[in-house]
């Protein structure tokens, strides 16, 4: 299995996530390969001085040279985990092939009941809503597309047009309300799956990072060590 940290700068979260699952990894006798990388990453910095004397204490020599996020390294991972969302989401909107792959760390290995049961639900909610667009669109596709037609050629008549497009897209919202209603709710339950960005803090910061990532990590092991044995 092949698994890609992805953090802003590639020097401090996914370093330490990149060694501290390899080092795991090794202990258990998997056969794991990590590699890290950064969204905004320049080429063949080195780790920092924290996050190298963090991993020094848990018994890890860090050898690091910092690298930019590419097409090439996504297609390489089996799984590519971010350290935010916002990394999570950068990806997916600038490499939306790797979608199915990319994943928060944290939300990754949360196999809490209640995560799985909102997850499936909004699967659920997703595929009823595209459903239900896809069937009022094919209903409606000649009409629509007649009236944006004519809303390019008949300027003079553009508000008149405009209110009755409206009134189709008042008429998509309201059959879809109930599932917009309940995805908000969902949404808004979702835990805080980001790993904070420790740069520029003391020490201690570091260590509390390293525990939150290693924490993770235990939790990515069992998910892998099951999928292998099944």
């Amino acid at each position: 299995m092949r698994i890609l940290f992805v953090c802003t700068g590639n020097t401090c979260r996914s370093p330490m996530a990149e060694k501290l699952l390899q080092k795991m990894a090794n202990d258990k006798g998997l056969d794991i390969e990590v590699q890290s990388a950064g969204l905004f990453a320049s080429q063949g910095f080195a780790a920092s001085d924290h996050a190298v004397r963090v991993l020094r204490k848990k018994g890890i020599e860090c050898t690091h040279a910092s690298q930019p996020v590419t097409p090439e390294l996504l297609e390489w991972a089996d799984i590519i985990l971010t350290m935010t969302e916002s990394h999570r989401h950068t990806l997916w909107q600038k490499y939306p092939q790797y979608e199915n792959k990319v994943y928060t760390l944290k939300e990754y290995t949360d196999l809490s009941p209640e995560t799985n049961t909102r997850t499936a639900e909004l699967d659920e909610l997703y595929r009823e809503l595209e459903r239900k667009q896809e069937a009022f669109l094919a209903m409606n596709r000649e009409e629509i597309s007649r009236l944006e037609d004519e809303y390019q050629t008949l300027y003079n008549q553009l508000e008149q047009v405009r209110e009755r497009l409206d009134d189709w897209r008042d008429q998509l919202m309201k059959e879809t309300v109930e599932e917009r209603n309940r995805i908000a709710v969902l949404e808004q339950q979702t835990p805080n799956y980001d790993i904070s960005d420790p740069y520029g803090g003391p020490l201690e910061v570091y260590e509390q990072c390293a525990e939150e990532i290693s924490h993770s990590l235990e939790q990515l092991l069992r998910i892998i060590e099951k999928n292998v044995n099944r």
